[in-house]
């Protein structure tokens, strides 16, 4: 099902109810930018449920939803390093930024072979920087960005691969109505939604979500 999908369900439902809310008003893009980060927080649940059971990083839970974006590779500074930014893009982070799981250097001209590219530790960078390690391509996160140690002029672009949220990110239908409820009762305050709500046999709220949640995924 896709994110989008998820927040004209959620706006029918808030849309019908708003009346018995709080002054507040939201529009379609807010409730939109509700599910991104309700998105990004069940992620998040994720990793430490999968760390849990396994007890080291496994990426099996959101393989499913990497995808790669190209960024354009700026210039360097009066340290050599260059930096990408993620300007007006959405995305899943996760801890010991364990999301990110490549960064592809593009370009012409760099002797027929293109380094791979190792992501560091903050502060660990500081080893790295002498003579010696010249041909050592690395990149440290810093920020909404990606700065770039040692890549050469004729390196391009970057593809950097990660859970990217979209409007057409994929998402489960039981992560779906999860989110739902979430955003409906506790983000939006709408009465009678809370995480709760599939509990009380005497709510028909939780069965109509799930409905209309199993028909917008037929539609996918």
């Amino acid at each position: 099902m896709r994110i989008k999908q998820i927040s004209e369900v959620i706006w029918e439902f808030y849309d019908e109810g708003r009346q018995k809310t709080s002054a507040q008003t939201f529009s379609k893009k807010d409730i939109l930018q509700y599910v991104i980060m309700a998105v990004g927080s069940k992620f998040y649940m994720r990793y430490y449920q999968a760390k849990k059971l396994d007890g080291e990083k496994d990426y099996y839970f959101y393989s499913s939803d990497l995808t790669i974006k190209k960024f354009e590779l700026g210039g360097p500074n009066s340290r050599g390093v260059r930096r990408i930014e993620f300007k007006e893009v959405d995305y899943i982070t996760l801890p010991h930024n364990d999301d990110i799981t490549n960064a592809y250097p593009v370009g012409d001209n760099c002797g027929g072979q293109l380094h791979e590219i190792t992501q560091v530790s903050p502060g660990e960078e500081n080893f790295y920087l002498g003579s010696e390690f010249n041909s050592f391509w690395f990149f440290v996160v810093k920020g909404p960005g990606f700065d770039f140690y040692h890549v050469p002029a004729c390196v391009k672009n970057i593809e950097v691969e990660r859970p990217w949220i979209t409007d057409n990110m994929d998402i489960s239908l039981d992560m779906a109505y999860d989110i739902t409820n979430e955003v409906l009762g506790v983000t939006l305050k709408v009465k009678n939604f809370a995480i709760k709500t599939i509990d009380n046999p005497y709510n028909p709220k939780p069965i109509e979500i799930k409905r209309k949640l199993e028909e917008q995924q037929q539609d996918v």
